[in-house]
């Protein structure tokens, strides 16, 4: 990892994301007055990496702005319908706050291997 990234980038697990067009949608949950949001606020550049090792093993790594919070377009029931159930531990789901956060996918990678 590049002392670039331990600076001035911030590092977050999405609860579930979704994938339109030229952009990630993720949905991040905090508890009210998080460090963790306030690093997901500051960054200027984001980086996501799925993996899938079944059968072989998978990535894509997509990387680009975060534009917005809160995306326009997803209400309640949408967030519920396409990211699915909220699963948090050690707390209970109604003592965090979800957020949409757009990431506007500037560079997109990928590689297959095996199966």
């Amino acid at each position: 990892m590049s002392s670039r990234w331990r600076r001035r980038d911030a590092c977050a697990v999405p609860g579930g994301y979704v994938h339109e067009g030229s952009s990630l949608y993720l949905r991040l949950a905090a508890t009210p007055g998080s460090e963790k949001m306030r690093f997901v606020e500051e960054t200027r550049e984001a980086c996501f990496v799925l993996g899938d090792l079944d059968g072989g093993s998978r990535s894509v790594i997509a990387t680009g702005p975060p534009v917005s919070s809160n995306a326009d377009g997803f209400d309640r029931p949408r967030i519920d319908r396409e990211f699915g159930r909220l699963r948090i531990f050690d707390e209970p789901v109604e003592s965090v706050e979800v957020s949409i956060h757009e990431l506007r996918i500037e560079s997109l990678t990928g590689r297959k291997t095996g199966g």
